[in-house]
This record gives structure tokens, sequence and C-alpha cells, in this order.
């Protein structure tokens, strides 16, 4: 479920942009929660009390009391997961969107709303935090579809590719070059081997290790390749 936060402390704006939120969250057509506030303080209570958590936070920016980008600052701090909620400021002017860097806002958008932008924003991330994306590999024999997230890495063995998987293993035929084509997140690091970049918590100069511990070697051929594509992985592009 989609939680949204959205804070407006103009009464009458508020409800208009709370029907404008229904409409376009209708239009996507997937479920979510939609709880809106008067006030900042309202809205802290919430998080911080309450232990509220919201995935996506629509703030006004020029309130009474604490304004916009001061709440988004205490919300980033407040849980490891208002470091990953998305937040986007609803604002009549484009002086703000300077000062709110350091709280990484999704985006700023201007008094009257533009509901496709927000349509669009809101898509991009619900599909970010809950759409799941596979990768589909093609033996010859046969096509496989495979979760992106469980994927470990790719090993050669004789004739045939080890596809190691958080949970278990599969050996399918075919070259690890020609499986790899429509995965782009895997990375030859050795001969025998690619690492699903994303699955990678650690690079060392000769090894990548996995998130659940699996150690994979990584060759001087490869090991720039890795590291770039590891260092972009962590910027989160």
């Amino acid at each position: 479920m989609y939680k949204i936060a959205l804070l407006e402390d103009e009464k009458e704006y508020a409800r208009a942009l709370e029907k404008t939120c229904h409409e376009v969250l209708g239009r996507l057509g997937f479920g979510y929660t939609l709880q809106t506030f008067l006030s900042g303080e309202a809205l802290w209570q919430a998080v911080e009390d309450k232990g509220e958590q919201f995935d996506l936070y629509l703030l006004d920016i020029l309130m009474e009391g604490v304004n916009g980008i001061d709440l988004a600052r205490q919300i980033r701090n407040s849980s490891e997961h208002n470091k990953k909620a998305a937040i986007i400021f609803i604002t009549n002017s484009r002086d703000f969107s300077i000062a709110g860097h350091d709280v990484e806002a999704l985006n700023y958008l201007l008094k009257p709303l533009d509901t496709e932008k927000l349509a669009n924003l809101v898509a991009t991330d619900y599909n970010k935090r809950f759409r799941q994306e596979y990768w589909l590999i093609d033996t010859g024999a046969e096509k496989l579809r495979f979760a992106k997230s469980e994927v470990i890495s790719l090993e050669t063995t004789g004739r045939k590719v080890e596809i190691t998987l958080v949970n278990s293993s599969v050996l399918v035929p075919g070259k690890l070059t020609d499986l790899i084509k429509n995965c782009p997140d895997l990375v030859r690091c050795h001969k025998a081997y690619a690492v699903n970049i994303s699955n990678i918590r650690k690079l060392t100069r000769s090894d990548a290790i996995a998130k659940t511990g699996k150690v994979i070697p990584v060759s001087r051929n490869f090991y720039h390749d890795v590291q770039a594509a590891f260092i972009l992985s962590l910027r989160g592009l």
C-alpha cells in the first residue's frame, strides 16, 4: 500500500488539493492511502510520536510555524524509512528550489498543480518502490524469467551457466556472454563470472561480496568496469 502525507495549512486549498490527488491516484489505479495535515506540527507529531510512515510527502513550503523545508529535514533524520521517502514540495515560488537540495526533494510543483506532472512523479516513485523488475534469460531452448532483486551472479560451469539466486541456484545451458545480453545490471567481472551489481555490498581489488555473503572473483581485466558500475549503483544511478 502506497502511503501519502499531504501538508497544506490553508484549509480550502487543502481540500482542493486533496481532491486533485484522489483524482490523479484513482487514475493511476494502485492501492494507496492519503492523509491530510493542516500544520507541520500535526504531521511531525504523526511521524515522531505516533510512528506513522509515509512513502511520499507532499509538503507546502510557506506556512505558519515550521516551514516545509525545515520539516523535510526533520523527516529525513527521523528514521531509515524516511531517508528513502519521496518528498515533493508544493509552492507559489521557484525561489526555494536550491534550499531543498539537502533533503533530496523529488521535485517542486507550483500552485496551481500541474496534474499530469504530479501523476508522472507519483507513478515513477510507486513503480520504483513496488513494481518488481524482471530479467528474461534466453537459453535457446527456453526463456526463463528471474526477479532482478533475486539474482546474485552467473558462473560458467562447463557448457552450462549456474545462476545463483538469493535462496537457490539454477543450472542452464548456454554461454555467459549470450545470457547476460538482456540484463543491464549484470556486469562481467571475470572470464567465468558476471555479477548483479545492485546486489553487491562491497568491492575489493579481487572480489565482489554480495549481500548474501557470497564472494565472486573479480579479475584484473574487468576490475575498472566493475568499480565504475559499483560507484554508480551507490549513487542510485
